[in-house]
């Protein structure tokens, strides 16, 4: 049956209505939301963050404008680690997604200067901090008393090695070994201890490496690293974060500065360094822990998840976790991570960067939110195994309803107005597929 031309004409009448009454609500909509706090944070990220569409450089600058944020904010129990998680941001963005060890150490150890001090215990302050205060004190001491001070301390150690080491030659002299070895491990000439035990039997030797390694402070970073190319998980990963024990992050400096063949002792440690960082309320450097390790991003319902969203407890109730800086932090490591040569694919995020496209639409941002369903769409076609049928269901029905609001429609000519793009076409047909086959598995 033919349609004349007079439906036509109506028909396209009503769509011109329609699209114009849509776009007035969608204006005045936009006023009255112009000066709220959360639309403004949504308008700062400059998401969706794609390799092909983003410029690094806006994602640099947004990620150090969070930084300082938190290194200003007063009410974060762990403000450095807060701020930690958005300078590796920035730093995996620089160096397009790649990373070694050291690079990592050089962020942990910015700014931090600590000493150990040998023989010490946890108890009595073994991590200094030397801050102004400490630095305006040793100028106001005289030129003259500090010099005398470290010449008289030099004189007096050189003096007392020279009286050792004279010692231990004597003993040796008359063939005394073992006596000249204790002599040297009792006295710190440990260079000449090991160099002997080295000589004599392989007992010995390990005997005067273990009486060395603990003769340090239990919670020197040497520790670490000797205990970890041991082949042994290092006490740090269990006792970190505890204030008697000092600063977690030269231990985890270590590790990554000096990984060896046994990875999974180093992912074990770098993991369980995290978990206990976590037991311990400090949550955004176990999240940098688990980041470090390389752990699955988990599901929300699933509490046993170590990391689910960067910097978000997953153990709240959803609104408070599922937070839009939460979702912003993990979708700049995703982007920064695909800047790399090796794919980056979190298929268990796709769905709160959805959460976040609809809370865009209820802010009044739909062109944004609608380029954000495009993004997860072409993520879902390319693994439509690794997502739910109720996310592709529902993110059909939200890129249905914005996609008038595309830019890219405003330069259409009205009669290609139903004319879907082709990602929403292909989406349609993976549904319809789902579906088809969900009928014939329940009608078996």
């Amino acid at each position: 049956m033919a349609i004349s031309p007079v439906a036509f004409c109506v028909a396209d009448f009503r769509i011109s209505r329609l699209r114009t009454v849509g776009m007035v609500f969608y204006l005045v909509f936009q006023v009255i939301l112009q000066h709220s706090l959360e639309q403004e944070e949504m308008r700062t990220f400059p998401g969706p963050l794609t390799k092909d569409d983003t410029h690094k450089v806006d994602v640099i600058n947004f990620a150090q404008n969070k930084a300082l944020q938190c290194s200003q904010n007063e009410t974060l129990i762990d403000r450095e680690s807060a701020r930690l998680l958005w300078d590796f941001m920035v730093l995996l963005c620089r160096q397009n997604g790649t990373v070694v060890g050291t690079d990592i150490a050089e962020l942990l150890m910015r700014d931090h200067k600590t000493v150990w001090l040998p023989g010490k215990s946890p108890n009595e302050a073994n991590l200094i901090d030397f801050t102004n205060e400490a630095l305006e004190q040793v100028e106001e001491e005289s030129g003259e008393a500090q010099l005398s001070f470290l010449t008289d301390s030099l004189i007096a150690t050189i003096d007392s090695l020279e009286k050792e080491t004279e010692r231990f030659r004597e003993l040796l002299l008359y063939g005394r070994k073992k006596d000249a070895l204790e002599s040297a491990m009792k006295h710190g000439l440990w260079g000449h201890a090991l160099l002997l035990a080295s000589k004599m039997d392989s007992r010995t030797h390990a005997r005067v490496m273990t009486r060395f390694a603990n003769s340090l402070p239990i919670n020197d970073p040497l520790q670490t690293v000797y205990q970890l190319m041991s082949g042994r998980m290092p006490a740090a990963s269990t006792c970190c974060g505890d204030e008697k024990w000092g600063d977690w992050r030269p231990h985890l400096a270590m590790v990554l500065s000096n990984l060896t063949h046994n990875m999974d002792v180093e992912l074990r440690t770098i993991t369980t360094m995290g978990d206990t960082l976590a037991s311990k309320g400090l949550l955004d450097a176990a999240h940098f822990c688990y980041l470090m390790a390389q752990v699955e991003f988990g599901i929300y319902l699933k509490k046993t998840a170590k990391l689910v969203l960067i910097g978000s407890n997953h153990s709240l109730p959803f609104l408070k976790f599922a937070t839009n800086e939460a979702i912003q932090r993990t979708e700049a490591y995703e982007y920064a991570q695909s800047l790399g040569t090796q794919p980056c694919r979190l298929p268990n995020f796709q769905v709160f960067k959805f959460i976040y496209a609809c809370r865009l639409a209820e802010m009044g941002l739909a062109a944004q939110a609608f380029h954000y369903c495009e993004v997860i769409s072409k993520a879902v076609l390319q693994s439509p195994c690794d997502y739910s049928p109720v996310l592709i269901s529902q993110l059909i029905q939200i890129a249905s309803q914005l996609r008038l609001f595309d830019p890219q429609m405003k330069e259409k000519p009205e009669q290609e107005l139903f004319v879907e793009p082709g990602w929403l076409v292909q989406l349609r047909n993976l549904d319809g597929q789902i579906k088809v086959s969900v009928f014939f598995f329940l009608n078996l």
